[in-house]
């Protein structure tokens, strides 16, 4: 009788602490956002936010302002580029009975520069996958700040996700990805100068690949504007993830009436007389060549580094 007297008590209890728990629920999940974003702060993120409150369906906070320290490659004086985050109406939900049963363990929205934002992180007891996918947003509200009104955006909408699953330190993840972008107006430079490009000539690019953890690839690549359209894919190999080993890329282009009268008189000039000004279309085949000769005909710099490529052009538009 004693010990069924004991067992009924400590079912008691075990009951009340369960209710007490389900009980302060919203309170526990609101005091440990705050706690999660004091201990975020450190001298490369500053976070100043609004509104951190629990509830039923998660954490809900009114807003929340960024400022993260990017480091910059090469060895130029600027060491870090900041970068300027603003969320609104953030929710977070974490799903524990999800995860228990190997499914979605945790997601995110938000709204960002006109836009929104979405993501989610699978279980953790299986390898993690994360999804961010971004819609709407806004480049003229982006060009607010100065840090990127001074890259020369000016307008365009951009929408766009990622898929990731785990990777290994000094890996690039695998996963997908896909990118689109309208009414995009090109930021001025020679280029757009010499073919006497203004801030009303737009387009629009739709982009989606794939990655593993040494190359990525781009299946497909669109680019539509009133000089003509672009189609292209290629492929990235990667020896170290800073910068490709190997890079082929095929490019297909069919010029408009308009784009045939500012590109023509150029064409002959930029592929070196292997095509004539009177072209309606052609194909540019690339790829990465060591950048110690003669036969590199186009180079970037990134960072540090010169990457060099040769390419070869046809007579005709490619198709894919």
């Amino acid at each position: 009788m004693a010990r069924l007297r004991l067992r009924s008590a400590l079912a008691i209890v075990v009951l009340t602490l369960l209710a007490l728990f389900v009980a302060l629920w919203p309170t526990l999940l609101g005091y440990g956002a705050q706690y999660a974003l004091r201990q975020a702060q450190s001298p490369s993120l500053r976070l100043v936010w609004s509104g951190v409150h629990g509830t039923w369906r998660g954490i809900h906070i009114d807003s929340l302002e960024s400022l993260i320290a990017v480091p910059a490659r090469g060895t130029g004086p600027i060491k870090a580029v900041p970068v300027r985050l603003e969320l609104r109406n953030v929710w977070i939900r974490p799903s524990l009975i999800s995860a228990l049963v190997n499914q979605e363990a945790l997601s995110v929205s938000g709204e960002i520069f006109g836009g929104s934002l979405s993501g989610s992180v699978s279980s953790l007891f299986s390898v993690p996958t994360t999804t961010l996918a971004i819609a709407g947003i806004d480049l003229a509200e982006l060009a607010l700040f100065p840090e990127v009104r001074a890259l020369g955006l000016r307008t365009g909408s951009v929408s766009g996700s990622i898929t990731m699953a785990s990777a290994k330190p000094g890996e690039i993840p695998s996963g997908t990805f896909s990118l689109a972008v309208k009414n995009f107006s090109v930021p001025s430079n020679q280029y757009t100068s010499l073919l006497k490009l203004g801030p009303q000539d737009t387009l629009d690019l739709v982009l989606e690949g794939s990655s593993t953890a040494d190359t990525v690839s781009v299946d497909s690549l669109t680019v539509n504007s009133e000089l003509g359209k672009l189609s292209g894919r290629g492929k990235a190999v990667f020896k170290v993830p800073q910068f490709p080993d190997k890079v082929e890329s095929t490019a297909a282009i069919a010029l408009s009436a308009r784009g045939s009268e500012r590109l023509g008189a150029w064409l002959p000039i930029m592929t070196s007389n292997a095509i004539q000004s009177d072209a309606k279309a052609l194909t540019v085949v690339s790829s990465l060549v060591p950048c110690n000769g003669s036969s590199a005909a186009f180079n970037m710099q990134f960072g540090s580094r010169r990457l060099c490529f040769r390419n070869r052009f046809e007579k005709r538009a490619a198709t894919f």
